[in-house]
Order: structure tokens, then sequence, then C-alpha cells
């Protein structure tokens, strides 16, 4: 497992990644996404793991696959509390889609930095599924860094936990590359398929439009800067891909 319990080392890392890359963040973001997803079909890796929504620990990373309203989409997410909303099963989560990705360097990099002792300990254990979940994490105190480090609270996200239909453990070792993910390209492409097998023609235009509003997204926006992945957001949150936190 990489080094990441010192102040600054895993923002570092993430660094030397980027540079490894020629600066070329999206190059890096579609190698990133192509390796991840190629560890979660192969069984015998400890770095991406498949588990069950009841395994499921507050203070760890994973990749899960969400049913809401029919939309099939991939999270990749740091889970921090489970709460009970209208009798409902909620996990609250910072998606990890809505943090630039320099941001979740730096700030990944901090909490690192105050859960070292607990990165120790996983330092010993076999695999993603095992490694020790950062304790103290909870709604209020990631809250409240991310609003104070830069006001990017929003990536906060309630997740019904009935409708979490797949679901990955991810190690820590493998969080420098993790942030890199950009599910939106694998939710795209599933989207398209989507698009073809519908037998209605709203369902067909409502793909269309998103598939559409997603690319020019891509092309208006820096994807490293906050109005980005606040206007990403408020896209999915209309068209039912995600639910507030609030």
């Amino acid at each position: 497992m990489p080094d990441i319990n010192k102040r600054e080392e895993f923002e570092i890392m993430c660094l030397h990644l980027i540079e490894k890359y020629n600066k070329n963040i999206g190059l890096l973001a579609i190698e990133t996404t192509k390796e991840i997803f190629r560890l979660t079909r192969d069984t015998s890796n400890k770095y991406v793991m498949e588990t069950t929504v009841k395994k499921m620990n507050l203070g760890k990373f994973y990749l899960i696959r969400y049913n809401y309203n029919g939309n099939k989409i991939w999270c990749p997410i740091f889970a921090i509390e489970y709460k009970i909303v209208k009798n409902k099963n909620i996990l609250y989560a910072i998606n990890l889609d809505y943090l630039p990705y320099k941001y979740k360097a730096k700030f990944f990099g901090k909490i690192f930095y105050l859960f070292k002792d607990e990165i120790l300990k996983s330092e010993k254990m076999g695999n993603a599924k095992e490694e020790y979940p950062l304790k103290g994490v909870n709604f209020d105190r990631m809250y409240k860094a991310l609003k104070a480090n830069g006001g990017y609270d929003f990536a906060i996200t309630a997740f019904d936990m009935s409708k979490i239909k797949k679901v990955y453990a991810v190690s820590l070792g493998m969080v420098y590359r993790f942030i890199f993910l950009n599910t939106k390209m694998v939710n795209s492409e599933q989207m398209e398929v989507e698009k073809i097998n519908a037998t209605d023609i709203d369902t067909q235009k409502k793909y269309e439009e998103l598939i559409k509003i997603l690319e020019d997204l891509d092309k208006e926006y820096n994807i490293d800067v906050k109005d980005y992945y606040k206007q990403l957001k408020a896209i999915e949150s209309k068209y039912k891909l995600v639910e507030n936190a609030g």
C-alpha cells in the first residue's frame, strides 16, 4: 500500500501521477476508468473487491451502481453516515464525481493525515474488504470540512440503500487512482444502450437530450473548477439521477 499517512504525501502522489500523463488529466481519467473497471472483473485482485450493501462501512471508499428511477448509475463514493429518513435506510456519502480532481488530492490528503493511525492498521490487512474504516467520519464533520475548504458541501449525496444494486470496496492503496475515475464516461455509454433499447419515444428523447447536455457540458466547462461540478449535479438532479442530501 502506498504511504499515504504523512501530511501532503497523498497529494504529492496524485500530482506525480498527473505529471506521468504529461498533465493531461483527461487522458489520466480515461486510463484510470478503464483500469478500475477492469479490476471489478478481476476476482483475484485485492484493491477493488465486490462486497454487499450490508457489509459497507462508514469511512471507506466504494464504487456503487445505483438504480434511481430506472437509471443505473455508477458512483464513486466515500461513505460518511447512515440515517433513517421517511422509513428509508439512507447512506450519506461524498460523491467523488462532484469534486475536481486536484481538489480531491488535496482534500483527502488532509483527511488521511487526520486518520493516519487507522491507515497504519490497514497496511497490515490483506485486501480492500478487510481494511479498517476511518473511524470518526460523520456527516457534520465532512460537511464542515467541505464547506470550509472551497464550499464543496454540495458533493454530499443521499443514497437509498435499497437502490444500491452493486458494491465494490476500494482499497486505500488505490484511492490515489480512484479519485481520477470518470464514471460519467461509463454512465453515458450505458445511457446510449438504454436509449437504443427503450420502447417508447419519450424515453428515447430523454436519453438523447441528457447525453447531449452532458457532452456539451464537457466542451463548455473546465473539469477542474467548481462551476463544472455544480452544473453537473444540477443536471443529474433534474434528470433524477441523484437525490438531494438535505
